[in-house]
């Protein structure tokens, strides 16, 4: 039979890892506004190992989970249980949310970079035209002869 209270723990864990997850999203955030590559990459490596503990977490949960029905009424516990799933769908929503607009922000700088190897490409072209014609011989015309 499984303890209400280890699934609570486990409950208790999941939303502290996934408020770290918006927590860490919200610093990536910051770490674009801030043109701070070396923050976002920081960042987006704890994010990463904080989602892989949250799978290892959700995975026991789930295990668990499907005992609940069958051992448990709503007034054991349960109602916490639900509580704190919906509170985490509620932050997940958030994180979605969050991660969505991170994303039009990076395609955003990443178009401007496009836009400027492009231009610098053309001027590095430019360049060699101006270049390349400066190294032929000119013409003389004497009209004394």
């Amino acid at each position: 039979m499984v303890d209400i209270n280890e699934l609570l723990e486990l409950a208790d864990r999941k939303e502290a890892l996934i408020h770290k997850v918006l927590a860490l999203t919200g610093a990536q955030r910051d770490a674009l506004d801030n043109d701070d590559i070396e923050k976002l990459m920081e960042t987006t490596d704890e994010k990463q190992q904080c989602i892989d503990r949250l799978q290892e977490v959700t995975d026991k949960f789930r295990e668990s989970c499907g005992v609940i029905s069958r051992d448990f009424g709503d007034d054991d516990g349960v109602g916490r249980i639900k509580y704190k799933l919906q509170s985490i769908r509620d932050t997940v929503d958030r994180i979605v949310k969050l991660e969505e607009e991170n994303k039009s922000i990076l395609v955003k700088k990443l178009n401007e970079v496009r836009q400027q190897i492009a231009k610098i490409n053309t001027e590095k072209k430019a360049m060699r035209s101006y270049a390349g014609a400066g190294t032929g011989e000119g013409f003389r015309i004497d009209n004394k002869n």
